[in-house]
């Protein structure tokens, strides 16, 4: 079986670091304890001051584009997000440097000499904040977990990262650095992160979800209420007797 992300497990150092060194490291009171993913996403949204952006029925996001002083790691990101679903916490984003939020002038520019002087500065710049992010962040997590393991995240060929990674306690720190392009720290539960970064949630779960949201109507027939149900569901060799979907984006079969 050829799996999507390969490295050994980090150090285990990684396992004696405490709460306080990790949230005194990333600068914010990320962790209340050394679990994560069990806590009340809206409590993680309010230690960290990020306001929701999106929620539906099972999943929320939550993001923050933070001012220039702001810093995580002592390094300044330019988004920060993270995802919940069940009202847990999912996985954990931040964009530290990055070509796109420090080259403001366009390549059609070019041919205005003053604007194409100031490009090439900011292409410059970017690229030396790009390695001295990478470079810091590095540091600072190996530092505080140990040295990393070296491993690739994602399938196709066009995404697929390098990354390094350190374990702590259940959660997986991936840093991602392509030369010249940005630099990019995720936090994922081990085994997401082991799966590559993508975490299906079984036919079983989703079917248990839906039933929870279907309303029985005196006729026998019942009524779909959901409103956000993931794309997957229903299992292809599921058949729905009877159902009326409102609203739902579960095509239901009616009248079988």
């Amino acid at each position: 079986m050829r799996f999507l992300l390969c490295f050994l497990a980090a150090g285990l150092t990684a396992a004696e670091v405490t709460v306080e060194q990790v949230n005194k490291t990333i600068g914010l009171e990320l962790f209340a304890d050394a679990n994560l993913w069990d806590d009340d996403a809206k409590d993680v949204a309010k230690r960290l001051g990020w306001p929701q952006e999106s929620e539906t029925t099972n999943d929320a996001s939550y993001r923050l584009y933070p001012k220039d002083d702001y810093r995580m790691f002592e390094c300044r990101p330019y988004s920060c997000s993270f995802l919940a679903d069940q009202n847990k916490p999912t996985s954990l984003s931040l964009m530290f440097a990055n070509k796109g939020d420090s080259v403001s002038i366009g390549s059609k520019d070019v041919n205005d000499k003053t604007k194409a002087k100031a490009r090439d500065e900011q292409i410059k710049d970017y690229k030396k904040a790009i390695a001295a992010d990478a470079k810091d962040l590095e540091e600072k997590l190996t530092k505080l977990f140990g040295k990393p393991t070296l491993g690739s995240l994602g399938n196709a060929q066009a995404t697929r990262e390098v990354v390094r990674r350190w374990n702590w306690n259940g959660h997986a720190f991936l840093l991602a650095a392509p030369k010249d392009e940005y630099v990019a720290l995720r936090i994922l539960s081990v085994k997401s992160a082991d799966e590559g970064g993508r975490s299906r949630v079984s036919d079983a779960e989703l079917f248990a979800r839906a039933k929870s949201r279907v309303e029985k109507r005196p006729n026998g027939c019942a009524t779909s209420l959901l409103y956000s149900v993931p794309a997957q569901y229903p299992p292809a060799s599921h058949r729905w007797p009877c159902v009326r979907s409102v609203g739902s984006t579960v095509s239901g079969r009616p009248d079988e």
